[in-house]
């Protein structure tokens, strides 16, 4: 891990995985829902759990807990939808729970740099008084895979705002 501090926003909305903590720039966030109806689409990779029709826009759901390894399980009314907003395309990502957001100060951010962890979704790590939260940024949870598929999926172009 590098010291080098992160310039990004400081505000985070943190949320959990597994009871894993995990945080995202408050400024790439549209709006926290609970659970919608999803409609699958069979044939696409697992991570693409499927779509929901959002302000009128059909945009594609990321189940996180397959993004991320972890053992995936049926999602409930319980789990919540964080609709994030990069780069003009929506996009809903499947969590167990929303914690709060938090301020975070540039020294309680550590970027992640220069060390070999494989596809990494993870940008850094936020060192807060109850523990360390694994930071990511929008551009690191869509690859380049995805938003392919999610273009074909709608047909004319990716999933815009």
């Amino acid at each position: 891990m590098s010291n080098k501090k992160s310039k990004k926003p400081k505000d985070f909305l943190i949320f959990s995985l597994d009871n894993q903590q995990f945080a995202l720039p408050v400024e790439d966030i549209e709006i926290v829902v609970r659970m919608v109806e999803i409609q699958t689409i069979p044939g696409t990779p697992s991570s693409i759990y499927g779509i929901i029709n959002f302000r009128g826009e059909i945009i594609p759901v990321v189940n996180m807990r397959v993004k991320f390894g972890f053992e995936s399980r049926n999602v409930t009314i319980d789990d919540h939808l964080v609709i994030m907003l990069h780069d003009s395309h929506y996009t809903a990502l499947i969590v167990d729970n929303v914690r709060e957001v938090t301020p975070c100060d540039e020294n309680e951010i550590t970027v992640i740099s220069d060390v070999n962890i494989g596809e990494s979704h993870f940008t850094g790590v936020l060192k807060l008084s109850d523990g360390i939260i694994l930071l990511n940024y929008p551009e690191n949870l869509i690859s380049p895979t995805d938003i392919d598929i999610m273009d074909d999926l709608r047909g004319d172009g990716y999933f815009e705002a």
